[in-house]
Order: structure tokens, then sequence, then C-alpha cells
């Protein structure tokens, strides 16, 4: 495998590579692919269209795309932030760390724009972007947003799966994630968590088939960590058992709205072996003094 090189897109030609790669994940409706023309406009006006290639001058096989936003405060200025708004990863070129290395990318260009902070949204169902952006990236999820965009089955993005989000803040100057960016490597092991006497607020069990079923959810704990457990793999049990996901989806969009109402943050995610198969679990933690868990 040859190394990707990773650089700003500029061109319309490059845009429009870049919306046939969209493309091969959200298909071809209308308003599933951001367009060649507004992905040229973002990348004039202070935004970017990060590009990675299979070596020079080959095969594009990754975007992740990002635009300026403008966040009230109290003084009634405004604080700048990152939008990360999309990212696509070739099919034939996931799970080989090359996500990482994207958002890596662009926590340099935020920083060398003066930018602190990068947000985006993601699906709370989807493990694998729940490790690499809490786990791997160090970001925290700091706000529940229920039917982002519009009812399931509604068509458009609702369709990939649920049609809730999770508001993502990376804070790309802070202790943790600088000790990440450096290579410390924290402890992804639950087992730590659940011998500390951290309580598990849904843990699942297997039914007769072998699917993850979501256990009972139990009542918060007043204060110190809590883990909530989603599926390993859900896209797999969606297409499996579409009745069993619903169940999945309707229990962690009442668990994380009571989280947050609560003054929860999702801090981290950790996974294992536990029981004789992989787990993955959130980890919460209430928001103290400056917010820091």
């Amino acid at each position: 495998m040859r190394e990707q090189d990773i650089r700003l897109l500029h061109t319309l030609q490059e845009m429009e590579d870049a919306v046939d790669l969209q493309r091969s994940y959200w298909g071809t409706r209308p308003g599933a692919v951001v367009p060649g023309h507004m992905l040229f406009t973002i990348a004039q006006h202070g935004g970017h269209v990060l590009g990675a290639f299979e070596g020079e001058g080959g095969q594009l096989v990754a975007i992740l795309v990002g635009m300026p936003g403008l966040s009230p405060v109290a003084s009634g200025m405004s604080s700048p932030y990152l939008l990360s708004k999309r990212m696509v990863v070739h099919v034939d070129w996931r799970k080989r760390g090359l996500a990482l290395r994207l958002k890596l990318a662009q926590r340099e260009r935020a920083l060398s724009q003066g930018i602190s902070l990068v947000r985006w949204t993601f699906d709370p169902l989807l493990a694998a972007n729940a490790w690499l952006n809490l786990h791997r990236l160090g970001a925290r999820a700091t706000r529940f947003c229920e039917d982002y965009f519009g009812p399931a089955g509604a068509g458009g993005l609702a369709d990939k799966g649920s049609p809730d989000r999770l508001q993502v803040d990376w804070q790309l100057d802070s202790e943790r994630v600088c000790a990440l960016v450096a290579g410390e490597s924290p402890d992804a092991d639950p087992g730590p968590l659940l011998s500390s006497g951290a309580p598990t607020l849904n843990r699942a069990c297997l039914d007769e088939r072998g699917l993850p079923r979501p256990g009972r959810l139990d009542a918060l704990p007043p204060d110190g960590p809590a883990l909530l457990e989603v599926p390993h793999d859900f896209p797999a049990l969606l297409r499996r058992d579409a009745r069993l996901a619903q169940e999945w989806r309707l229990q962690l969009r009442a668990a994380l709205r009571s989280l947050f109402a609560a003054g929860h943050v999702l801090q981290d995610c950790v996974r294992g072996t536990l029981d004789g198969r992989e787990r993955l679990f959130y980890v919460s933690a209430p928001v103290t003094g400056e917010g820091d868990p």
C-alpha cells in the first residue's frame, strides 16, 4: 500500500472529483452531496476541502470539509470556530487510519488560522465514529440534537442511520488533545471503570440469535462517571433486525436526553471484550466548574 498525500483542494475539477467520492457513499439523490460549486466557494472563503490521494497525483480516496462558524457568547460578541461538515473515505481505504490523519491535518489547518475549536455532529449509534471522535481525537460530545436532519424515513441524510446527532466540540489546544497528538495512548479498557463502581445505565444482553438487546435503562448517578452501552456494529444489526435497531435508537435517545438534561457530557468512550464479546460504552460525567467534567 502506498502512502497517501493529504493536501488542500483548490480547483473546480478537484471539487467535482470530491463530489464523485461523496456519491460513492451518499448516493445520487438531490441534496445528498455538497455540490462542487459550494465546495469551491467554501475553499475560497476561509474554509477548506482536504483531500487524500493514493500516491502523488493519484486517485482521490478521501475528503474532509471544514468551514468557519461563529458561536454567540454572553458578552454579545461572537467566538469563531471551525465547523467540520463532511468526511468521506472510499470503501477500499477504510480502517487504515486515514480518517485520523485527515482530522489531524484539519487541526493543523485550524490552528494556523488562529482557531482552537472544531465542531461537528455524528450519529450516536455509530461506534466507529464515537471511538474516533471521543477516544482517538479527545473531543467531547456536549449537546444532543434530536431529529437533527428530520425524522427517519423522510429521505435524505436521516436514511443513513439514526436521525439524531451528537454535537462534538474538539478543543484543539486542550491538555488532553495535545497529549493524544503527541502520542499518548489512554486506557481503552472498560474494566477499571466497571470495577471502580461506575454504573452501566443500560447493560445489553444477547438474544437467542446472538444479537445485542438493550437492557433496562437505569437512573443516572448523582455524580461521577456513568457508562452507556451502544451496539458494537449497529449497521450490521440494522441489516439483520430493523425492529431491534429501532429499540436501540429509542432507548439511546431517551438516555442521551436525560444525560444532557442532567448536565452531563460524553467525555470518552471505551471498548473491549466483556462476557466473551466486543462491547463499546460512552463515558459520561457531569460538567463542573469551568465546564470540565
